[in-house]
């Protein structure tokens, strides 16, 4: 039996599954069959009921349990306004043709202050640097993922998130809520992850609200 692939995304809300909607339109579109499951419901467990927002029960939480989830052999999981504007077959090409059961970009670049920082600051505290990693688009081999990844996130880094960051400034979690992109960082870090350079690969662009979609 051949291995299966598909995309991930979770939609939890009415706002959300509108937007998975608006990429499932484009990425037929753009003539990608493969299938696209939605994670709408959040998990009723002990880590859900810990969340101090709506953002960590909707949002963060579903993304660092997704090893309890991931329904195909090779995923690639996608922030819900996300649109697909060309073929995708370099994606799956690229990802698949690496070892490494999780992959994810990142950058080296100085940018805005949701993002940790890559340098040495933390090295002292958790004995590694973390990576600025951009979580819109990871891909995940199911068969391969190590478990400890998961519960290191969910049973350290989650509720420990504060101290951990305890070097940035107030204000500095993304919506007053402990956000899965600088977890999954920390996890990148931690784990020993490669992170390769977001701005050399064809595989996402990230647009502000200013930017013209591409043609």
């Amino acid at each position: 039996m051949s291995a299966t692939e598909g995309y991930v995304l979770i939609a939890i809300g009415k706002r959300y599954e509108k937007l998975v909607e608006n990429f499932f339109e484009t990425l037929r579109h753009c003539g990608d069959q493969r299938n696209v499951y939605v994670i709408t419901e959040p998990d009723n467990d002990e880590l859900y009921r810990s969340a101090k927002t709506d953002f960590e029960r909707n949002g963060t939480i579903p993304k660092i349990t997704l090893d309890r989830t991931l329904p195909f052999d090779h995923n690639i999981f996608l922030d819900a306004d996300v649109l697909c504007a060309a073929d995708t077959q370099h994606v799956w090409d690229y990802f698949r043709s690496n070892s490494q059961p999780i992959q994810c970009f990142g950058t080296e670049k100085e940018i805005d202050r949701f993002w940790l920082s890559s340098d040495e600051q933390y090295r002292k505290d958790l004995g590694f640097t973390i990576p600025k990693i951009h979580s819109g688009l990871m891909y995940f081999n199911r068969q391969e993922l190590d478990p400890k990844f998961f519960s290191y996130m969910t049973d350290e880094v989650f509720p420990n998130f504060d101290s951990i960051c305890h070097k940035h400034p107030p204000g500095f979690a993304y919506k007053g809520s402990r956000p899965d992109q600088e977890i999954y960082s920390i996890a990148m870090g931690k784990f020993g992850y490669h992170i390769p350079e977001i701005w050399e690969q064809n595989c996402i662009t990230i647009l502000k609200d200013s930017c013209e979609l591409p043609i």
